[in-house]
């Protein structure tokens, strides 16, 4: 990964000073995005992935093996909510990608409240992140990635607790929008489509 996209990581936090769980929040955009977001950390990290993904072969053995976890593309059920929630009350770290899917044309999709009410069950700070450049590696439009030069910033811990879902959904949107602003900028890509 580090040859084919030359990944550059901002402001990574030291998340074994950590005590508990936390929430990972990045955009989303492209199957990359998982391993260049927990390759900048220095503890392993959880993150949820479709259903579907698992049964393709090699790919789903290699996406479990690097924490990958199994959860229903259009809703989240039962069983996936058990997991992530039993995940974080025993003090992991787990990626949460609030779009829901890939995005198609660049552009930073609505967040879904999703993350925000997790993170506020269990009481656990969020962690906002962004990408960029991994979309020109690996689009959603593509079967197979191209080399590229891609960058990953983290933000600043967010408290959940007490805090409105939908209002800590609008900040951590606000954050990752930033971030991936300086971050395209760094990379010399376009400005992002207007959002």
């Amino acid at each position: 990964m580090t040859a084919w996209l030359r990944p550059r990581h901002f402001n990574v936090p030291d998340l074994r000073r950590f005590r508990g769980g936390l929430l990972i929040a990045s955009n989303h955009e492209s199957f990359f995005d998982p391993v260049l977001v927990g390759m900048g950390l220095p503890v392993p990290i959880y993150y949820l992935a479709r259903r579907s993904l698992f049964r393709v072969p090699v790919f789903g053995q290699l996406i479990h093996t690097v924490g990958a976890r199994p959860v229903s593309r259009d809703a989240v059920d039962s069983q996936s909510l058990r997991l992530m929630l039993t995940l974080l009350r025993k003090g992991q770290r787990l990626l949460m990608f609030p779009e829901g899917t890939r995005t198609r044309d660049g552009s930073l999709g609505p967040f879904k409240r999703g993350v925000a009410a997790v993170a506020a069950r269990v009481g656990v700070p969020v962690l906002p992140v962004a990408v960029a450049g991994a979309r020109e590696a690996w689009p959603a439009s593509r079967v197979l990635p191209r080399t590229g030069r891609t960058a990953v910033a983290y933000g600043e811990p967010m408290v959940s607790r007490g805090v409105d879902p939908d209002e800590l959904t609008a900040r951590l949107r606000a954050e990752v929008r930033r971030l991936r602003a300086f971050l395209r900028l760094y990379l010399g890509l376009d400005p992002v489509p207007a959002q």
